[in-house]
C-alpha cells in the first residue's frame, strides 16, 4: 500500500502486514532499490521488528528466489 507504506506479505499459512518507515531498506539485485519498486506477486525476503500490532520492516530483499526463512510473495 504506497498511500499507507505498509507490505503484506503471504506467509505458508497467513498474511502478515508491515509498516515502512524510514529505516526500512530495500535490496534488489546488485543495487539498492526502494519502495516503490516492489510490485504485487514478488517474491520477498524480509527482516522485521516484531512486538507490535503491524510489526516495521527493517529490510526487503526481491527479485530473487532465496531459500531462507523469512519468505513470501507480496500482495
Amino acid at each position: 500500500d504506497a498511500t499507507g507504506k505498509t507490505v503484506e506479505v503471504e506467509l505458508r499459512d497467513r498474511t502478515a502486514r508491515f509498516k515502512v518507515n524510514g529505516d526500512t531498506v530495500f535490496f534488489s539485485p546488485g543495487r539498492q532499490a526502494q519502495f516503490e519498486d516492489l510490485t504485487e506477486g514478488q517474491e520477498v525476503r524480509v527482516v522485521y521488528e516484531a512486538g507490535e500490532a503491524e510489526p516495521a520492516l527493517q529490510w526487503v530483499e526481491f527479485g530473487k528466489t532465496s531459500s531462507h526463512g523469512g519468505n513470501g510473495t507480496t500482495h
